[in-house]
């Protein structure tokens, strides 16, 4: 008996195998680089009161940040985590510079506490930094950011007090004595 190719096994197969695989390709891109852990994260970030208010003038501000995140790990427990933080630098809504100071509490009771740089130009930005107590102690961080705030470009005028980002965080290994898995 010959058995004839149908769309079904042509297409619909290899899609549910691979569906089934991106799990495992996905746990493999975040692999440990030097015995610190590894984490590759999806974030979104609210920040206020931005005081006194980010305008097209950037200028000296300081803020609260809070948000979450959801991630890959090299610890398979670790999955999200809620963060809060502050910080203080050059905000506007054309550009900046600015330190931030973040507490992670991950979903495993673990914290992770990172210092990080931020720069931003327009409607995106990023930030670089470092773990520096709790899981994941002695990696680096980086994130890739997109500002998001509805109506901002006239809340600009007057002094845009809050918004929110939303992008990703990497966090890796440095081949430092940091944590991973559940014994930090």
């Amino acid at each position: 008996m010959r058995r004839r190719l149908t769309l079904a096994t042509l297409v619909i197969a290899p899609s549910i195998t691979a569906a089934l695989a991106l799990p495992y390709h996905a746990a493999a891109a975040v692999q440990d680089q030097g015995g610190g852990g590894a984490a590759e994260c999806t974030i979104a970030i609210s920040m206020s009161p931005v005081a006194p208010g980010a305008s097209y003038v950037p200028g000296q501000a300081t803020y609260n940040m809070s948000g979450f995140t959801d991630c890959m790990s090299t610890d398979a427990q670790l999955t999200h985590g809620t963060f809060t933080g502050t910080g203080s630098g050059i905000v506007g809504c054309i550009g900046g510079f600015r330190a931030a100071t973040l507490t992670i509490t991950w979903n495993t009771g673990q914290t992770s506490t990172e210092h990080l740089q931020f720069g931003e130009a327009l409607y995106g930005g990023g930030a670089e930094g470092s773990v520096t107590g709790g899981e994941f102690a002695g990696n680096m961080v980086g994130m890739a950011l997109e500002r998001r705030s509805g109506g901002g470009e006239a809340r600009c005028l007057t002094g845009l007090q809050s918004y929110g980002m939303a992008g990703e965080m990497g966090i890796f290994g440095s081949g430092g004595s940091g944590g991973s898995g559940a014994g930090h």
